[in-house]
């Protein structure tokens, strides 16, 4: 990368952190104000820590900015306790809204911050939660919801990394009863099997009902053939999952399409395919690419990781005009576009790949910089972006992108 481009970026992140750190009494509310507490998004807030504290251990620049990161990073921390508590009681507890989510970037912080192990009350733990979590995926509570941000497949890949973290088999059972669900919650189809988007067994079309297929990573098949793919990784229903694998993945490689400027289309409305509409995160091309690549590295399946690289390249070779991409943000703008490129870019180091990474964290720098960013949160906010650029500079530090389902967990 060059020099004044990563200088551009750090400048972006240091903007950012350093606001961040100028508002430290909104997170220390009363729970009775949840106004502009850290109660409107919680998970916002634990990213929020997790940022600066990666900002305090590798900016190249003032080390009172540094320690001042690190200060606020341990407030927010601790603060997640608080917040999850009331969290608890009062949110849904989905990977990308509830206490899940706040639990597993927690773990990442403490790692960043090398508190791990250490006798204090961030690390006050007991598995009540955990408990309750099994005990609802088993009602399914998830009323057939299957994906990643609200539904059985981020519940599942938090257990995933709970069991990878922690060893602990109350994680492992986690896992066990999402993949159940998900095969209760499935409709086989002739060539293969798929999740719809609006809740469990839907019948098709030809009985009236409304049949949607969201075929990407944030809500769709994408998501879930990630969290399928780091159960059979980890041994956990390896056979059920396997055969779920190749009957979704045979279902979505049936879905590609020729001559547009996508291959995949975003959702199938009734077996119409509505098409992408633009480059993201998300939904689409680049989010069924990282899918295939895990699932293929997974499973051993050279097939699909050729499929991946072979779509993430022409997803790369899109004019940028023709891309749609028009904000910063991580979820369907250009720092998501930036991950995914930057990650492929370490995996392969292929010159079209490393271009790509570069490039998008240019436009990423340079549409926040244009562009009003009024949230703080992970997917489109200042924080997601600031992350997203630190990745892109230091990708040793990347653990974090597993929460995104860009890799698989550890």
């Amino acid at each position: 990368m060059a020099p004044n481009h990563q200088r551009d970026a750090w400048e972006l992140v240091s903007q950012i952190c350093s606001d961040l750190c100028q508002v430290p009494k909104r997170s220390a509310q009363p729970l009775s104000s949840a106004p502009g507490s850290c109660l409107e998004d919680p998970l916002g807030s634990s990213f929020q820590a997790l940022l600066l504290a990666h900002f305090s251990r590798h900016f190249p620049g003032s080390s009172g900015l540094r320690n001042q990161a690190a200060l606020q990073a341990h407030k927010l921390l601790e603060n997640a306790d608080t917040c999850k508590v009331w969290v608890h009681g009062h949110f849904a507890p989905g990977l990308f809204s509830g206490w899940p989510g706040t639990q597993w970037v927690r773990w990442e912080t403490e790692k960043v911050l090398g508190i791990s192990g250490a006798p204090s009350k961030i690390r006050c733990r007991s598995f009540q939660e955990e408990n309750w979590l099994l005990q609802i995926l088993s009602r399914n509570y998830c009323s057939g919801r299957a994906d990643l941000i609200t539904g059985i497949a981020g519940l599942g890949l938090y257990g995933v990394k709970g069991w990878s973290h922690t060893g602990q088999g109350i994680y492992r059972k986690i896992c066990g009863e999402a993949v159940a669900q998900l095969e209760a919650h499935s409709l086989k189809q002739r060539n293969g099997r798929i999740w719809t988007s609006l809740g469990p067994q839907k019948k098709p079309r030809k009985s009236g009902r409304h049949v949607r297929v969201d075929l990407g990573l944030a809500h769709g098949l994408a998501g879930i053939m990630i969290f399928l793919a780091s159960c059979y990784t980890h041994g956990i229903e390896k056979r059920l999952t396997r055969k779920m694998l190749n009957e979704t993945t045979q279902w979505l490689m049936d879905q590609k399409t020729f001559g547009g400027t996508f291959l995949f289309p975003a959702v199938l409305d009734d077996g119409i395919a509505v098409p992408c509409p633009r480059l993201s995160w998300c939904y689409g091309d680049m989010g069924i690419a990282v899918a295939l690549r895990l699932v293929g590295e997974a499973t051993g399946d050279k097939s699909l990781t050729e499929e991946s690289l072979s779509l993430i390249s022409r997803a790369l070779h899109i004019p940028r005009s023709e891309t749609q991409v028009q904000d910063p943000g991580i979820c369907h703008g250009s720092s998501g576009v930036a991950l995914i490129s930057s990650l492929f870019s370490q995996q392969r180091s292929k010159p079209v790949f490393v271009k790509a990474a570069q490039y998008w964290l240019r436009e990423t720098v340079t549409l926040a910089q244009n562009t009003p960013v009024k949230e703080t949160g992970l997917l489109k906010g200042s924080t997601g972006i600031a992350l997203s650029l630190m990745h892109n500079m230091l990708p040793a530090n990347g653990n974090w992108v597993s929460f995104l389902g860009l890799t698989l967990p550890v």
